[in-house]
């Protein structure tokens, strides 16, 4: 996998860089150190940091492309020799999407009417009572406080 340095991971991942230091430090993600004029850079496996952090940014290139394949390559040549899938197992396929489908729409109903529920029993709940204000001393009132 690609390997990203410290800042640049820190930007893809949306992570602070002491975190990655700290994670680096206690070995709960890997990387490799290098050095550099004097100066040790970290060098971090992109797929050590999605273990632990989720990629947070949408951007199609984020990540470099250095052994961007994973398994064999795919030979277009071959791929048009495949064979269609036969009728009956098409409408086995479909069935089964059509009964997911109603399983969804069942569980979407099942869920929408929880939440009305649970929002009428929030609006059932009492209201906090206002804190009482602290009663004056005779000296506060006299001096007009």
């Amino acid at each position: 996998m690609p390997l990203v340095s410290v800042s640049r991971a820190a930007k893809l991942f949306q992570v602070s860089r002491p975190t990655l230091q700290r994670a680096l430090k206690s070995g709960a993600i890997t990387g490799e150190k290098s050095s550099a004029g004097g100066v040790e850079l970290w060098q971090i496996d992109t797929a050590e940091l999605a273990r632990l952090y989720p990629l947070r940014k949408s951007e199609g290139g984020n990540l470099p492309r250095q052994d961007a394949q994973i398994g064999p390559p795919v030979d277009v040549a071959k791929t048009s020799e495949v064979s269609p899938l036969s009728d009956e197992v098409v409408r086995g396929l479909e069935g089964q999407l059509q009964a997911v489908k109603e399983e969804l729409a069942a569980a979407l109903a099942v869920s929408e009417e929880r939440r009305r529920l649970l929002d009428e029993m929030v609006k059932a709940l009492p209201r906090p009572a206002e804190p009482e204000k602290p009663r004056r001393g005779l000296w506060d009132r006299l001096r007009g406080r």
